[in-house]
């Protein structure tokens, strides 16, 4: 028969060490001892356990207010080179705006300087930029490239800047338009004078430039005027005296009307007819000269060597063909050669040295280069710089912000078929495609864009050049052109570079990495792998911090291992641990390097909730995986995040003191400051001005020198050693745009100065309570709680709210006690340096709730706790 076996309670002490482990939303039971229910307002580290935040403040110079007039159309870009050159770039998305761009630069000495900025922008750079009807953060991407930064518009229709069934321009949702596409259009290149290329013309001029042996070659514009200058043909006699024989049949002066741009030379007998002879402009590519021996009278060449060097003069200014083949050329090449758009044009045929095939443009007649290569005539052989990424610049010579159109290099080599250019502007039948880019990166000295699940690269030290140099010789160089999708269509959002890859992150819950070999990415060594099938989300680019790549999906965080470290899975989810915490969107996000942090705001559009994560490693081992939150008053909205090294910057939207929104750049200390300085958000020093107490209401009124509606603290300063801390609600109608009217309850009409600010409350939920064996596996059994002791460290007064059963709460609250105290926080005898709090709990560990928390300016280090009770083995029964 069984016997049940007696059990008892037995004192225990339940030390948590500490809470660097953060939140934890696992069943109680699952999570680790320092796991915490909720923790918000706290750093979580494990040198440190739980310490109070430090506040956000404004900085100095137009960190105050950026006076920008539309803060929910404004898209950040925060721009460093180095610590002297840190810029905060804005665009204004608003179409009604004046004003396109914004930046401000951010000194080693805290401040916020107004930089100039070009207001007269091109109007198609605009409509570029403002283009779209999603938010500015859903549109716009960004990458540096050197000393300046490229902005993509992510709906733009990109491509071709026409198609070659006719000469007119697309859109910027690619559509055509009515507007001739005079830089890019198909043109035809033409030999520079009329040539004979039937190899029959007899007549002959003694108006000739020079004459080589037994041709007279006249290089007279013939369409001038004159109508007598035919341009090249042969000698009829030999060459022997002073003067030439003259002509042997009459001319005709002009043309026929069907051959325009043809002049008629003689007549002869061919084959028993009479037939009119012309000289002709024919294609440059397409001459070849009757007489092979006469490789000079043509401009189609295999090697440089048939030519003469230097070119001649009236070279310069030779005949490219129609009038508007030489406005293409004078648009392209305006800062080279004839600024007309002329310039005799070569054909080459093979490479020749460092010569690729392609035309070539004469552009100077005595020093080197005496020729410049232009872009090739054919349809589909320039991209529409009008619906491509713009450059934001400094112009150092009028010394301001601009931004300007990339004069993207046309094709220079090849044909449509054998040098296509980016793959994604065409369909499959290769004709004209209109494709929106959807991601932008530069890495490795290249340009990265994708569309769709296609990737492409610029050419090596060439980020504008997306075509092959030579089709017949690819090199290293050349542009890379790929696919990614494998089995199912991938889509791409976003390219991060890491370590020796580049990371592309998709919308199909497949990860891919670009790879090359021997430490090069080149389109002979190029390769793309699926490496992970994880979803991510399309609200937030993947980060780099250190050595880990992070990206975050909906309610989950993962982190990536390159497929050369990983030993299993290439990804893992760190937020295992935290079901349904992190949010289903993220409006921005930036790392802490120096600190292992991850900060995201919270939601699709700007809101007052920063979710934090700290990764910290040893070796291969992660000793931090920890989550918890920052929470800034509720009418504060971040719009963006950037760490630099020790401190957290943001750039905030609030309410000033009369109502207006302004915006604002924060920054908050990630070390934590001196128990000196208060906790405060928005905090600034200020002198109390017009104050005024009202006895019969118990109420003092003050202005104070800045205008904020979220003031709700101040730390007062009276002359006599006092330093109160006073919870003021803000007089929005006695506000201005420059003070803050405030109200205090009580008498405070000594008070000079103040510290003013938001306060905020932090605090941290302890998870429910178990006695554990070693391992730190549960001990079943039932724990009953006496009292918590806390050791703190540099802490000021806070409070421990005991909940049993869903009762009211009670208070138990610490204040650091000195002999003759006086009502303040902030000097050093009034918080305590070390310390221990001890509070009863009185109840069974499943009916508690324990939170700690401190809504005081004052410094608040939670270092240890501990847990006394009883506690009562679930008894077992034993077999006799």
């Amino acid at each position: 028969m069984a016997k049940r076996k007696g059990a008892s309670y037995f004192p225990v002490k339940i030390p948590l060490n500490t809470l660097s482990g953060g939140v934890g939303r696992q069943a109680p039971s699952k999570r680790l001892p320092n796991e915490v229910e909720d923790m918000d307002n706290m750093f979580c580290t494990t040198e440190r356990s739980i310490d109070k935040r430090n506040g956000f403040y404004p900085m100095d110079g137009l960190g105050i207010d950026l006076g920008v007039p539309n803060p929910a159309s404004m898209w950040w870009y925060w721009f460093l080179v180095g610590k002297k050159q840190q810029y905060i770039i804005g665009i204004d998305f608003d179409d009604t705006s004046a004003q396109l761009l914004y930046v401000f630069k951010v000194t080693e000495e805290g401040e916020i300087i107004n930089q100039e900025v070009d207001t007269d922008i091109d109007e198609s750079i605009r409509k570029y930029i403002r283009h779209g009807i999603g938010s500015a953060k859903d549109v716009l991407r960004a990458c540096s490239v050197g000393s300046s930064i490229l902005i993509l518009n992510t709906e733009v229709k990109a491509g071709f800047s026409s198609d070659g069934t006719d000469d007119f321009m697309f859109g910027l949702d690619g559509v055509k338009t009515d507007i001739v596409d005079i830089r890019g259009r198909k043109i035809k290149y033409e030999t520079s004078i009329t040539v004979d290329p039937a190899g029959r013309a007899e007549i002959w001029t003694a108006s000739t430039d020079y004459i080589w042996e037994n041709t007279a070659i006249d290089t007279t514009d013939p369409h001038a005027d004159d109508s007598t200058r035919y341009g090249i043909w042969k000698v009829k006699d030999d060459l022997g005296g002073t003067s030439l024989p003259g002509p042997t049949v009459g001319l005709v002066t002009n043309p026929p009307s069907d051959q325009p741009n043809h002049w008629e030379r003689s007549t002869k007998e061919v084959d028993g007819t009479t037939v009119n002879i012309y000289s002709e402009y024919i294609p440059v590519e397409d001459y070849v000269y009757p007489d092979g021996n006469k490789l000079y009278l043509g401009q189609a060449v295999s090697k440089w060597s048939d030519l003469k060097f230097p070119p001649d003069a009236n070279d310069l200014t030779a005949h490219n063909g129609s009038a508007d083949t030489k406005e293409t050329i004078r648009i392209l090449y305006p800062d080279t050669g004839n600024p007309s758009g002329r310039g005799k044009i070569y054909y080459l045929s093979q490479s020749y040295l460092s010569s690729t095939p392609g035309w070539y443009r004469v552009i100077n007649d005595t020093i080197t280069p005496y020729l410049e290569k232009v872009r090739t005539p054919d349809e589909m052989s320039l991209i529409d710089q009008n619906r491509m990424p713009m450059q934001i610049y400094l112009d150092e010579d009028n010394n301001r912000w601009s931004i300007r159109k990339v004069r993207w290099d046309g094709r220079s080599s090849g044909s449509a078929k054998s040098n296509p250019g980016p793959s994604f502007f065409k369909d499959s039948e290769k004709k004209a495609k209109q494709t929106p880019i959807k991601a932008i990166s530069y890495y490795r000295d290249r340009l990265f864009l994708a569309s769709e699940d296609a990737l492409v690269s610029s050419r090596l030290g060439d980020f504008d050049n997306f075509f092959i140099d030579d089709p017949a010789n690819i090199t290293f160089r050349d542009p890379l052109d790929l696919k990614v999708s494998s089995n199912v269509y991938t889509p791409i959002t976003f390219l991060q570079p890491f370590k020796d890859f580049l990371f592309l992150g998709t919308s199909g819950d497949t990860q891919y990495e670009l790879m090359g070999s021997e430490n090069q990415i080149s389109p002979l060594t190029a390769e793309i792998a699926p490496t992970s099938f994880f979803p991510m989300t399309e609200d937030m680019s993947p980060l780099v911090m250190n050595n880990n790549l992070f990206f975050f999906a909906k309610n989950r965080l993962y982190i990536y291992f390159p497929s050369f470290e990983a030993t299993g899975q290439q990804a893992f989810e760190l937020s295992q641990h935290v079901p349904e915490y992190l949010p289903d969107n993220y409006w921005t996000s930036t790392v802490s390097t120096s600190h292992n942090m991850i900060f995201a705001v919270a939601g699709s559009s700007p809101s007052n909730t920063i979710f934090c994560y700290r990764n910290q490693t040893a070796g291969d081992q992660i000793v931090q995986n920890a989550f918890f939150t920052f929470t800034l008053h509720e009418d504060i909205k971040i719009h963006s995040l950037q760490a630099i090294g020790d401190f957290l910057y943001a750039i905030v939207e609030q309410p000033r003191g009369d109502g207006d929104v302004i915006v604002q750049v924060h920054k908050m200390s990630i070390l934590p400051e001196k128990g000196s300085i208060p906790r405060l958000d928005n905090r600034k020093s200020s002198s109390v001005l017009n104050l005024t107490y009202d006895s019969s209401t118990n109420e003092t009124s003050f202005d104070i020198g800045f205008s904020l509606r979220t003031i709700n603290q101040i730390i007062g300063f009276t002359g006599t050693g006092e330093e109160p801390t006073i919870d003021v609600t803000v007089d929005q109608g006695n506000s201005t745009d420059s003070t803050t009217r405030l109200i205090a309850i009580g008498n405070y009409s000594n008070l000079n100065s103040c510290i003013a600010g938001t306060k905020f409350t932090a605090s941290v939920i302890l998870s429910t309570i178990f006695v554990r064996e070693e391992q730190n596996n549960i001990i079943p059994g039932t724990l009953n709680l006496r009292y918590c002791v806390v050791r703190h460290h540099n802490t000021g007064p806070y409070t421990a709210s005991i909940v049993r059963k869903n009762r009211a709460s009670k208070d138990y609250t610490f204040n650091h006690e000195t002999v003759d105290a006086m009502d303040a926080n902030l000097s050093d005898p009034f918080f305590e340096v070390d310390g221990v709090f001890k509070f009863p709990l009185m109840g069974f560990s499943d009916d508690l709730s324990i939170t700690i928390s401190s809504d005081y300016p004052n410094p608040m280090n939670l270092t240890n706790i501990e847990l006394a009770g009883k506690f009562k083995r679930v008894p077992h029964f034993l077999t006799t």
